[in-house]
């Protein structure tokens, strides 16, 4: 079975994950935590693979690629920076 892109994640440098459900985004994490403005501007940013790991956007990327989990955006482009985005997978 591939590891695919389950969820957006916050990593902190501690090493605590904050994460939300498929569908939402960074901005969710930020918005509907506790965080304090300090906590989220030293939080790594990146996604939740299937296995449980975070990995920070480059590597997101070319999992979801391996995974063909990259869909096209609304004006029928893909992605085709380094980084993934929520956007690029829902």
């Amino acid at each position: 079975m591939k590891i695919a892109i389950v969820a957006v994640a916050l990593q902190h440098p501690s090493g605590l994950i904050f994460t939300v459900p498929r569908a939402k985004r960074h901005h969710h994490i930020i918005n509907n935590t506790a965080l304090s403005v300090g906590t989220v501007n030293v939080c790594r940013q990146g996604f939740l693979t299937s296995d449980g790991v975070f990995v920070d956007r480059e590597a997101a990327m070319l999992i979801a690629i391996d995974a063909d989990q990259v869909i096209k955006r609304p004006d029928g482009t893909l992605n085709t920076s380094a980084e993934l985005f929520s956007e690029d997978v829902w």
